[in-house]
Protein backbone atom coordinates (compact mmCIF):
# COMPACT_ATOMS: atom_id res chain seq x y z
CA UNK A 1 0.00 0.00 0.00
CA UNK A 2 1.35 3.59 -0.44
CA UNK A 3 2.20 5.11 1.92
CA UNK A 4 0.53 8.72 3.03
CA UNK A 5 3.27 9.74 4.67
CA UNK A 6 7.43 9.50 4.11
CA UNK A 7 8.77 10.07 7.21
CA UNK A 8 12.70 11.09 5.90
CA UNK A 9 15.40 10.98 8.82
CA UNK A 10 18.85 12.08 7.99
CA UNK A 11 21.73 10.95 10.17
CA UNK A 12 25.47 11.37 10.80
CA UNK A 13 26.04 10.11 14.00
CA UNK A 14 27.86 7.29 15.63
CA UNK A 15 25.96 4.52 17.27
CA UNK A 16 25.98 6.14 20.72
CA UNK A 17 25.95 9.62 20.25
CA UNK A 18 23.59 10.99 23.35
CA UNK A 19 24.07 12.00 26.44
CA UNK A 20 22.70 12.66 29.76
CA UNK A 21 19.51 9.98 29.89
CA UNK A 22 19.84 8.86 26.35
CA UNK A 23 23.29 7.98 26.40
CA UNK A 24 22.74 4.27 26.12
CA UNK A 25 20.75 4.62 22.94
CA UNK A 26 21.47 3.74 19.60
CA UNK A 27 21.15 6.86 17.68
CA UNK A 28 18.44 5.20 15.49
CA UNK A 29 16.36 4.32 18.70
CA UNK A 30 14.75 7.34 19.84
CA UNK A 31 13.18 8.29 16.35
CA UNK A 32 12.24 4.03 16.21
CA UNK A 33 10.86 4.12 19.82
CA UNK A 34 8.30 6.95 18.51
CA UNK A 35 7.06 5.97 15.13
CA UNK A 36 6.41 2.32 16.73
CA UNK A 37 3.68 3.69 18.98
CA UNK A 38 2.16 6.13 16.29
CA UNK A 39 -1.64 5.82 16.09
CA UNK A 40 -1.60 6.59 12.22
CA UNK A 41 0.48 3.49 10.76
CA UNK A 42 0.24 4.00 7.24
CA UNK A 43 3.59 5.74 6.48
CA UNK A 44 7.54 4.65 5.32
CA UNK A 45 10.62 5.99 7.28
CA UNK A 46 13.31 6.89 4.85
CA UNK A 47 16.61 6.62 6.62
CA UNK A 48 19.94 8.61 4.96
CA UNK A 49 22.61 7.38 6.45
CA UNK A 50 25.83 8.85 6.37
CA UNK A 51 27.40 5.97 8.20
CA UNK A 52 25.34 3.53 5.98
CA UNK A 53 28.57 1.48 4.61
CA UNK A 54 29.34 0.92 8.38
CA UNK A 55 25.87 -0.66 8.98
CA UNK A 56 24.47 -1.71 6.00
CA UNK A 57 22.48 -4.82 7.63
CA UNK A 58 21.39 -2.89 10.72
CA UNK A 59 18.09 -2.66 10.11
CA UNK A 60 17.94 -6.88 8.84
CA UNK A 61 19.04 -7.34 12.40
CA UNK A 62 16.89 -4.75 14.01
CA UNK A 63 12.96 -5.23 12.12
CA UNK A 64 10.32 -3.03 12.57
CA UNK A 65 6.80 -2.91 12.42
CA UNK A 66 6.80 -0.38 9.30
CA UNK A 67 8.62 0.25 5.95
CA UNK A 68 11.99 1.17 5.95
CA UNK A 69 14.37 2.36 3.64
CA UNK A 70 18.00 2.66 5.05
CA UNK A 71 19.99 3.60 2.70
CA UNK A 72 23.36 5.73 1.82
CA UNK A 73 24.17 9.60 1.40
CA UNK A 74 26.97 8.74 -0.42
CA UNK A 75 28.00 9.74 -2.98
CA UNK A 76 27.87 13.25 -1.13
CA UNK A 77 30.58 15.97 -2.52
CA UNK A 78 30.99 17.59 0.99
CA UNK A 79 30.42 14.31 2.96
CA UNK A 80 33.26 12.67 1.23
CA UNK A 81 35.41 15.72 2.11
CA UNK A 82 34.63 15.99 5.82
CA UNK A 83 32.07 18.87 5.46
CA UNK A 84 28.43 18.49 6.51
CA UNK A 85 26.38 17.61 3.39
CA UNK A 86 22.94 17.94 4.49
CA UNK A 87 20.70 19.48 1.52
CA UNK A 88 22.66 16.79 -0.80
CA UNK A 89 21.23 13.93 2.11
CA UNK A 90 17.34 15.54 2.08
CA UNK A 91 17.34 15.57 -1.64
CA UNK A 92 18.45 11.97 -1.72
CA UNK A 93 15.63 11.07 0.61
CA UNK A 94 12.99 13.19 -1.09
CA UNK A 95 14.21 11.20 -4.66
CA UNK A 96 13.03 7.69 -2.42
CA UNK A 97 9.77 9.06 -0.73
CA UNK A 98 6.49 7.63 -1.58
CA UNK A 99 4.05 9.46 0.43
CA UNK A 100 1.83 12.17 -0.85
CA UNK A 101 3.51 14.32 2.22
CA UNK A 102 7.12 14.03 4.06
CA UNK A 103 7.92 15.17 7.34
CA UNK A 104 11.95 15.84 7.78
CA UNK A 105 13.40 15.45 11.03
CA UNK A 106 16.56 13.38 12.61
CA UNK A 107 17.38 10.31 14.29
CA UNK A 108 16.93 12.11 17.99
CA UNK A 109 13.60 12.86 17.05
CA UNK A 110 10.89 12.08 19.80
CA UNK A 111 7.14 13.27 19.37
CA UNK A 112 4.14 12.15 20.79
CA UNK A 113 1.85 8.98 18.88
CA UNK A 114 -0.50 11.41 17.35
CA UNK A 115 2.18 13.16 15.22
CA UNK A 116 1.65 11.15 11.81
CA UNK A 117 -2.25 11.28 12.40
CA UNK A 118 -2.09 14.98 13.25
CA UNK A 119 0.51 16.35 10.57
CA UNK A 120 -1.87 14.14 7.92
CA UNK A 121 -4.59 15.77 9.05
CA UNK A 122 -3.44 19.57 8.76
CA UNK A 123 -2.23 18.50 5.24
CA UNK A 124 -5.72 17.05 4.23
CA UNK A 125 -7.09 20.71 4.92
CA UNK A 126 -4.63 21.67 2.82
CA UNK A 127 -2.05 22.98 5.21
CA UNK A 128 1.41 22.45 5.64
CA UNK A 129 2.45 21.51 9.33
CA UNK A 130 5.68 23.22 10.89
CA UNK A 131 6.90 21.77 14.26
CA UNK A 132 8.13 23.48 17.22
CA UNK A 133 10.79 21.99 19.57
CA UNK A 134 12.66 21.78 23.16
CA UNK A 135 15.83 20.24 23.79
CA UNK A 136 15.28 17.59 26.73
CA UNK A 137 17.75 16.87 29.51
CA UNK A 138 18.45 20.35 31.43
CA UNK A 139 21.25 17.92 33.41
CA UNK A 140 23.04 16.31 30.53
CA UNK A 141 26.66 16.23 30.32
CA UNK A 142 26.91 18.35 27.28
CA UNK A 143 26.56 21.64 29.76
CA UNK A 144 23.14 23.53 28.95
CA UNK A 145 22.22 24.95 31.65
CA UNK A 146 19.33 24.45 34.21
CA UNK A 147 17.09 27.69 33.62
CA UNK A 148 15.29 27.24 29.91
CA UNK A 149 17.02 29.30 27.36
CA UNK A 150 15.51 31.25 24.59
CA UNK A 151 11.70 31.65 24.80
CA UNK A 152 9.02 29.69 27.17
CA UNK A 153 7.94 26.19 26.96
CA UNK A 154 3.82 25.88 26.42
CA UNK A 155 2.09 24.05 29.07
CA UNK A 156 2.33 20.35 27.52
CA UNK A 157 2.41 17.15 28.95
CA UNK A 158 4.55 14.56 27.61
CA UNK A 159 6.61 11.70 28.92
CA UNK A 160 8.96 10.42 25.43
CA UNK A 161 11.06 7.58 26.47
CA UNK A 162 11.35 9.01 29.87
CA UNK A 163 11.92 12.90 29.06
CA UNK A 164 9.40 15.06 30.06
CA UNK A 165 8.54 18.54 30.18
CA UNK A 166 10.87 19.70 33.37
CA UNK A 167 13.63 18.23 31.81
CA UNK A 168 13.91 21.02 28.70
CA UNK A 169 16.77 22.95 29.03
CA UNK A 170 16.70 24.84 25.40
CA UNK A 171 13.22 26.19 23.53
CA UNK A 172 12.48 26.77 20.22
CA UNK A 173 11.48 31.08 20.28
CA UNK A 174 8.81 30.06 18.35
CA UNK A 175 6.96 28.04 20.82
CA UNK A 176 6.41 31.02 22.83
CA UNK A 177 3.64 32.06 21.64
CA UNK A 178 1.48 29.17 22.70
CA UNK A 179 2.96 29.17 26.14
CA UNK A 180 1.81 33.45 26.31
CA UNK A 181 -1.88 32.14 24.72
CA UNK A 182 -3.17 28.60 26.40
CA UNK A 183 -6.14 29.16 24.06
CA UNK A 184 -3.86 29.29 20.76
CA UNK A 185 -4.32 26.07 19.03
CA UNK A 186 -3.19 27.32 15.30
CA UNK A 187 -0.77 29.55 14.10
CA UNK A 188 0.48 30.79 10.77
CA UNK A 189 4.03 30.55 10.41
CA UNK A 190 6.43 33.05 8.80
CA UNK A 191 8.30 31.59 5.83
CA UNK A 192 11.65 32.58 7.43
CA UNK A 193 10.86 30.39 10.11
CA UNK A 194 10.83 27.50 8.43
CA UNK A 195 12.85 25.65 10.42
CA UNK A 196 14.23 21.87 10.72
CA UNK A 197 11.46 19.40 12.00
CA UNK A 198 8.77 20.21 9.48
CA UNK A 199 6.98 18.31 6.30
CA UNK A 200 6.89 19.92 2.93
CA UNK A 201 4.21 18.25 0.29
CA UNK A 202 6.02 16.18 -2.01
CA UNK A 203 4.71 17.86 -5.48
CA UNK A 204 5.85 20.59 -3.76
CA UNK A 205 9.57 19.24 -3.13
CA UNK A 206 9.67 18.89 -6.62
CA UNK A 207 8.40 21.91 -7.65
CA UNK A 208 11.06 24.10 -5.74
CA UNK A 209 13.38 20.99 -6.59
CA UNK A 210 14.26 20.15 -3.35
CA UNK A 211 17.31 22.02 -0.74
CA UNK A 212 19.67 24.01 -2.60
CA UNK A 213 22.91 22.29 -2.31
CA UNK A 214 25.04 25.56 -2.68
CA UNK A 215 24.65 25.35 1.20
CA UNK A 216 26.26 22.58 2.11
CA UNK A 217 29.44 22.52 3.79
CA UNK A 218 27.68 24.34 6.74
CA UNK A 219 24.51 23.88 8.50
CA UNK A 220 23.09 27.04 8.45
CA UNK A 221 19.87 28.67 6.69
CA UNK A 222 19.06 26.09 4.13
CA UNK A 223 15.77 25.59 6.00
CA UNK A 224 14.76 29.24 5.90
CA UNK A 225 15.80 29.16 1.96
CA UNK A 226 13.38 26.54 1.41
CA UNK A 227 11.03 29.31 3.48
CA UNK A 228 11.73 31.59 0.53
CA UNK A 229 11.20 29.71 -1.99
CA UNK A 230 7.83 28.13 -0.72
CA UNK A 231 6.77 32.10 -0.34
CA UNK A 232 7.77 32.63 -4.60
CA UNK A 233 5.72 29.21 -5.76
CA UNK A 234 2.45 30.40 -3.94
CA UNK A 235 2.14 28.25 -0.96
CA UNK A 236 3.79 30.13 2.51
CA UNK A 237 0.30 30.98 3.33
CA UNK A 238 -0.17 27.22 3.90
CA UNK A 239 2.27 26.88 6.61
CA UNK A 240 1.03 26.21 10.12
CA UNK A 241 1.98 25.53 13.67
CA UNK A 242 -0.21 23.56 15.95
CA UNK A 243 0.32 23.54 19.74
CA UNK A 244 0.50 19.65 19.56
CA UNK A 245 2.89 19.44 17.33
CA UNK A 246 6.13 19.33 18.72
CA UNK A 247 9.57 17.55 18.78
CA UNK A 248 11.77 16.87 21.61
CA UNK A 249 15.42 16.21 21.23
CA UNK A 250 17.28 14.49 23.56
CA UNK A 251 21.32 15.95 23.82
CA UNK A 252 23.53 14.93 21.46
CA UNK A 253 27.16 15.55 21.15
CA UNK A 254 28.46 18.26 18.86
CA UNK A 255 30.77 15.97 16.75
CA UNK A 256 29.32 13.54 13.38
CA UNK A 257 30.83 10.56 12.49
CA UNK A 258 32.54 9.30 9.72
CA UNK A 259 34.94 12.20 10.48
CA UNK A 260 32.33 15.05 9.45
CA UNK A 261 33.20 18.20 11.07
CA UNK A 262 32.01 21.81 11.65
CA UNK A 263 35.00 23.49 9.70
CA UNK A 264 35.57 27.28 9.35
CA UNK A 265 33.30 29.07 6.67
CA UNK A 266 34.59 29.47 2.97
CA UNK A 267 31.07 31.42 1.87
CA UNK A 268 28.18 32.96 3.94
CA UNK A 269 24.97 31.19 3.50
CA UNK A 270 22.78 34.39 4.40
CA UNK A 271 24.16 36.03 1.65
CA UNK A 272 23.05 33.52 -0.58
CA UNK A 273 19.84 33.33 0.94
CA UNK A 274 19.57 37.13 0.57
CA UNK A 275 20.57 36.86 -3.22
CA UNK A 276 17.86 33.66 -3.90
CA UNK A 277 15.55 36.57 -2.54
CA UNK A 278 16.69 39.30 -4.74
CA UNK A 279 16.91 37.47 -7.76
CA UNK A 280 13.64 35.23 -6.83
CA UNK A 281 15.17 31.74 -7.37
CA UNK A 282 12.37 29.79 -7.34
CA UNK A 283 13.70 26.92 -8.17
CA UNK A 284 17.58 25.42 -6.64
CA UNK A 285 20.34 23.45 -8.11
CA UNK A 286 19.81 25.72 -11.28
CA UNK A 287 22.47 27.26 -13.20
CA UNK A 288 23.97 29.59 -12.01
CA UNK A 289 24.88 33.25 -13.49
CA UNK A 290 28.23 33.26 -15.21
CA UNK A 291 28.81 36.48 -12.31
CA UNK A 292 27.42 34.85 -9.44
CA UNK A 293 30.46 35.25 -6.97
CA UNK A 294 30.54 39.10 -8.12
CA UNK A 295 27.55 39.43 -8.14
CA UNK A 296 26.58 38.67 -4.57
CA UNK A 297 29.45 40.49 -3.38
CA UNK A 298 28.11 43.54 -4.85
CA UNK A 299 24.41 43.48 -4.40
CA UNK A 300 24.76 41.71 -1.00
CA UNK A 301 27.94 42.08 0.53
CA UNK A 302 28.37 45.64 -0.42
CA UNK A 303 24.72 46.74 -0.73
CA UNK A 304 22.37 45.08 0.70
CA UNK A 305 23.01 43.12 3.86
CA UNK A 306 22.08 44.40 7.34
CA UNK A 307 25.57 42.91 8.62
CA UNK A 308 27.78 44.18 6.02
CA UNK A 309 29.65 46.61 8.02
CA UNK A 310 30.02 43.87 11.71
CA UNK A 311 30.87 41.24 8.51
CA UNK A 312 33.70 43.82 6.87
CA UNK A 313 34.86 44.73 10.54
CA UNK A 314 35.48 40.91 11.42
CA UNK A 315 33.11 41.11 14.19
CA UNK A 316 31.12 38.12 12.67
CA UNK A 317 32.83 34.22 11.45
CA UNK A 318 31.87 34.90 8.22
CA UNK A 319 33.94 38.32 7.98
CA UNK A 320 37.01 35.70 7.35
CA UNK A 321 36.05 35.53 3.76
CA UNK A 322 34.23 39.21 3.48
CA UNK A 323 32.98 39.90 1.02
CA UNK A 324 31.62 36.71 -0.39
CA UNK A 325 34.09 33.96 -0.70
CA UNK A 326 37.07 36.66 -0.01
CA UNK A 327 39.82 35.04 1.51
CA UNK A 328 39.23 31.73 0.64
CA UNK A 329 43.08 30.35 1.44
CA UNK A 330 41.76 26.84 0.99
CA UNK A 331 41.16 26.73 -2.36
CA UNK A 332 37.57 25.61 -1.88
CA UNK A 333 35.19 28.07 -4.04
CA UNK A 334 36.55 26.27 -7.18
CA UNK A 335 35.06 22.61 -6.08
CA UNK A 336 32.10 24.14 -4.47
CA UNK A 337 30.97 26.00 -7.68
CA UNK A 338 32.14 22.55 -10.25
CA UNK A 339 29.58 20.41 -7.59
CA UNK A 340 26.82 23.19 -8.32
CA UNK A 341 26.14 21.30 -11.36
CA UNK A 342 22.06 22.08 -12.39
CA UNK A 343 20.28 18.93 -10.90
CA UNK A 344 16.67 17.76 -10.91
CA UNK A 345 14.85 16.29 -8.55
CA UNK A 346 12.52 14.60 -11.24
CA UNK A 347 15.19 12.84 -12.83
CA UNK A 348 16.58 12.14 -9.74
CA UNK A 349 13.40 10.17 -8.67
CA UNK A 350 13.23 8.21 -12.17
CA UNK A 351 16.78 6.97 -11.44
CA UNK A 352 15.62 5.88 -7.92
CA UNK A 353 12.82 4.10 -9.81
CA UNK A 354 15.22 2.59 -12.37
CA UNK A 355 17.10 1.57 -9.29
CA UNK A 356 20.29 3.07 -11.14
CA UNK A 357 22.76 4.43 -9.36
CA UNK A 358 23.51 6.09 -6.90
CA UNK A 359 19.87 4.81 -5.81
CA UNK A 360 20.70 1.21 -6.56
CA UNK A 361 22.32 0.40 -2.89
CA UNK A 362 20.83 0.07 0.18
CA UNK A 363 18.35 -1.93 2.76
CA UNK A 364 14.77 -1.25 1.07
CA UNK A 365 12.35 -2.60 2.56
CA UNK A 366 13.48 -6.18 4.02
CA UNK A 367 15.66 -6.42 0.84
CA UNK A 368 19.28 -5.91 0.70
CA UNK A 369 21.17 -4.15 -2.05
CA UNK A 370 24.84 -3.26 -1.92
Amino acid sequence: MKPDVTVLVYTARDEKPFAGKAKEMHCFEPVLRTLTDQTHKNFELVLVDALWETRPYWFNDHPQPFPVKHVPSSPNYWQQRGWPGLCAQINRGIAWADGDLIWMGAENNLFPPTHVELIWSLYKQGHIPVAWYGIADKDHECGSPREIRDGECPETKFDLCGFTRNDIATMDHRAARFAQDPSLVLSPCHNQHYFGYSSIPTDVAIAINGFDELFDSQITLFDCDVGSRLEMHGVADRLIMHRNLYVIEPPAKMDFGGGITRKKPFKCNYAMLLYNQLIRRSRANTALPDNFVEDVKEKICQQSCALREDCSAKRIGEGDVYPFCEGDDRNLVAGWLANAAPKSLENERELRKARLPPYNRGWINGEFTA
